[in-house]
């Protein structure tokens, strides 16, 4: 790995993908409509940064240059945690429909190896994990 991978980074863009992905089950509306990351309960955030630092291990010493140079546009971080959100969860898109080649099929291998999970909106306003 060319450099550290910054969890803080990751986590944020995984729960921002998680919001705009999820939505109401009365409406259908994304969560982002009208929730942002600060309304994810605390105990949602701490299993996604358990989560996201289990895949930032598993990462190890892969080299990520090819998946960084088409991470331009967020950076290289961010987009780890966008596409880790979206292809642990079969949304169709994430890491290996970012054209990074070998490393963005080890990267989707990874992602998708972990069990799926979803953001709901509890009686107190508060998003928790499924």
């Amino acid at each position: 790995m060319s450099d550290t991978i910054d969890a803080d980074t990751v986590l944020t863009h995984y729960l921002i993908a998680a919001l705009w992905s999820s939505t109401h089950p009365d409406t259908g509306e994304p969560l982002d409509d009208d929730h942002d990351v600060s309304d994810i309960h605390e105990s949602a955030v701490e299993t996604s940064r358990a989560d996201v630092e289990s895949f930032i291990a598993a990462i190890g010493d892969l080299d990520l240059a090819p998946y960084e140079a088409v991470a331009l546009q967020f950076g290289r971080d961010a987009m780890i945690g966008h596409d880790l959100w979206l292809t642990r969860n079969g949304h169709g898109a994430g890491f290996v429909t970012r054209g990074a080649g070998e490393v963005g099929e080890q990267l989707d291998r990874l992602a998708s190896a972990m069990m799926g999970v979803d953001f709901y909106v509890g009686d107190d306003g508060a998003i928790y994990l499924m």
